[in-house]
């Protein structure tokens, strides 16, 4: 196909300095904890605020989770809490960004929880 560009599961963004490899990017002026309200990734090194990173758009990651107390069922839906850098399943009153779904059932006690992207695929 003439028009074809490529596969859509990596696009290469300028990150923020000081962010770390396998965390979360959230892309467009949407994010908020509605599903579907932008791209979600996750960074394939850290960010130095000038280099073109690769950001994988498709996939399950393995994610620090909010541990005390909560659990996830399998298919839930997961927020990103930006302020303590981890997964949880309540929206803070749309303070927290919608990342994807819980891809296994995760229990109380469970430090990291498999999180199913929100872009599909």
């Amino acid at each position: 196909m003439k028009n074809f560009i490529q596969n859509g599961r990596v696009i290469d963004v300028v990150l923020t300095n000081g962010l770390a490899a396998g965390s979360p990017v959230f892309l467009g002026s949407g994010a908020s904890s509605t599903p579907g309200s932008c791209l979600v990734g996750i960074s394939s090194n850290p960010g130095d605020g000038v280099t073109p990173i690769a950001v994988s758009l498709c996939g399950v990651y393995s994610l620090p989770k909010h541990n005390v107390g909560e659990t996830y069922g399998q298919g839930d839906l997961l927020y990103w809490d930006a302020t303590n850098s981890r997964v949880t399943n309540s929206t803070n009153s749309g303070a927290n960004k919608f990342i994807g779904y819980a891809w296994t059932a995760q229990a109380a006690t469970d430090a990291t929880c498999e999180v199913r992207l929100a872009n599909g695929e």
